[in-house]
């Protein structure tokens, strides 16, 4: 994305890409006294700059722009990369929300039937354990008792782990929804016709203007020598460039 904005973006740029908080209401209003008013603040921005390696500036009117000169193109880079970038990509980063399990319901059925049967069935061996006449009638479950303790604990665990963990990512599920829904409406905002946004996206704009200026792509027109050449063919070359330019003078 920044790339395709020419190295050069705002923080209504970048929110829908990266974790922003909820857009604040006075920005939501438009309003230009209540926009001017509440700075933003863009502190949720800077690990993106940092890890980028962008420049922070600020505008006459306050505003932030973020320049990336790592990301930053030549013109004639700029237009490839427009031409090569799909219409249809997304304009905000959607997660995917992460599944409970890639086991189709018939099989979960069964995996939870089996639970249920083998808490069942250690519950009540525990009750066989704990009656005397039973172990009278069958002594041999005297080496069975020693281990009915695992057993409970697996039975227990192997019922409890999943209820624990379907808690746990409906939770980190939730979180990603609301994720993406922020990042969505900063997509829309980003759309919108808001005063403060078309000063900011003036403001980069203009900033990428100053940028682009001292960036010039190199042409064959300005190689004098290159190494793919023959050694004779460079030096018949230099030497017709010396013979123009004393004719020149």
């Amino acid at each position: 994305m920044i790339r395709s904005c020419g190295g050069v973006a705002v923080a209504e740029q970048l929110a829908p890409f990266l974790d922003p908080p909820d857009i604040p209401l006075n920005q939501r209003e438009g309003s230009d006294s209540e926009v001017d008013s509440a700075l933003v603040r863009e502190q949720w921005v800077l690990p993106a700059v940092v890890q980028l390696n962008g420049v922070p500036s600020v505008t006459e009117e306050g505003d932030i722009v973020y320049t990336f000169p790592d990301l930053m193109m030549t013109a004639q880079e700029g237009d490839e990369e427009r031409n090569g970038r799909d219409s249809r990509a997304p304009s905000f980063l959607q997660e995917k929300i992460v599944p409970f399990s890639r086991a189709n319901p018939g099989q979960l059925l069964m995996a939870g039937g089996l639970g249920v049967v083998n808490l069942i069935g250690a519950l009540s061996l525990g009750r066989m354990l704990g009656s005397p006449l039973v172990l009278t009638r069958y002594p041999e479950l005297a080496l069975v008792g020693k281990l009915f303790p695992v057993l409970l604990g697996y039975a227990v665990l192997y019922n409890i782990i999943p209820v624990v963990r379907g808690f746990l990512q409906e939770k980190q599920n939730n979180e990603i929804a609301s994720r993406n829904k922020r990042r969505q409406n900063w997509a829309m905002f980003l759309q919108s016709k808001n005063v403060m946004i078309a000063r900011k996206l003036a403001a980069a704009a203009e900033a990428r203007r100053k940028e682009s200026l001292s960036m010039r792509s190199v042409t064959d027109k300005d190689v004098f020598y290159s190494t793919s050449e023959p050694e004779s063919r460079g030096e018949e070359r230099l030497l017709d460039d010396f013979d123009q330019r004393l004719k020149r003078e």
